[in-house]
C-alpha cells in the first residue's frame, strides 16, 4: 500500500479534498491494481477533532497532533 499524505490549512480546500476523496481516489486504485498496489490518503482532516474548541484552541490540538507520530 502507498499512502499519500494530503496537507493544506483545515480551513481551506475542504471541496477539492473531498473530490480527491472521492473521485481521485479510487481510479488511482483502480490503476494501482493492476500493478498489484493500493493507494490511500492521510488526511489529518479527518482525524482530528475540534469542533467543540475555540479557535485558537482548536489550532492548537492540530499542531499537537501533527506534530506527534
Amino acid at each position: 500500500m502507498k499512502t499519500i499524505f494530503v496537507s493544506s490549512t483545515f480551513k481551506d480546500m475542504h471541496y477539492e479534498r473531498d473530490i480527491m476523496h472521492e473521485k481521485v481516489l479510487p481510479d488511482l486504485n483502480e490503476y494501482a491494481a493492476a500493478y498489484g498496489e493500493s493507494i490511500s490518503f492521510c488526511d489529518l482532516r479527518w482525524g482530528v477533532n475540534t469542533g467543540d474548541l475555540e479557535n485558537e484552541e482548536g489550532s492548537r490540538k492540530v499542531l499537537s497532533v501533527c506534530l506527534s507520530g
